[in-house]
């Protein structure tokens, strides 16, 4: 098997999604797919805790542009009708913004921001299944196990290991999909392993499924 990842320019846009799409047709390989938020998202995401943080109003014009930007790709991808899985975390994390924020910032950060990671691979999940590129969508939370040092979270190699060998077994599925960025304490509270995560998620699957070869796809010349 392979792991290639996707960065957030890969998927800024329906089309961009769509060419991922494209990209996958033509692979006979087992893969586990890595994608990032799309486009700026997690910078989006970030002034959106900090506002939540805060107990601004603010917050939710942020939300909306979060939601905006996302509904807009959807619409062009599926036509009109979003999928629930989607609407979903909309919903979800609207009840979080809704929530009295704790104390701590660093771990309100973790819960907020992966919501872009958690859109992003929806929407190319459910857009790829639609288009006969037949994929399983892993939260990545359910086996890519961390401290809880929240924002720069170390990964407990162990038992990442054996959760991700029950989970991308390719018996049923060639193609998984899952976040970058993104894990969870071993009482499954949200963790993020830092700035450019993704990378760094993609290169521990590669290790821990001993994977032939880890792949990092531009939309850049070069």
């Amino acid at each position: 098997m392979k792991v290639y990842k996707f960065g957030g320019a890969s998927v800024k846009s329906a089309d961009a999604v769509r060419n991922v799409g494209e990209i996958l047709k033509k692979k006979d390989d087992n893969l586990v797919v890595v994608i990032s938020a799309m486009g700026k998202t997690t910078n989006l995401m970030e002034t959106l805790v900090k506002a939540y943080f805060d107990n601004s109003d603010e917050k939710w014009s942020i939300f909306s542009d979060f939601k905006a930007y996302h509904t807009e790709i959807c619409e062009n991808l599926f036509g009109g009708n979003i999928p629930e899985t989607i609407t979903a975390f909309f919903d979800e994390a609207a009840q979080k913004l809704k929530k009295i924020p704790s104390l701590d910032f660093n771990f309100e950060y973790d819960q907020v921001v992966s919501f872009g990671e958690l859109v992003s691979t929806r929407i190319v999940s459910d857009y790829l299944n639609r288009n006969d590129v037949n994929n399983q969508w892993v939260d990545v939370r359910s086996c890519l196990r961390t401290d809880d040092v929240f924002r720069d979270a170390s990964v407990d190699w162990e038992l990442t290991e054996t959760l991700s060998k029950r989970v991308f077994q390719f018996k049923e599925h060639q193609i998984y999909i899952t976040q970058g960025f993104i894990g969870s304490t071993p009482s499954s509270l949200t963790t993020t392993l830092g700035r450019e995560g993704s990378d760094f998620t993609a290169a521990i699957f590669g290790n821990v499924l001993n994977a032939e070869s880890v792949w990092f796809w531009k939309d850049v010349p070069g």
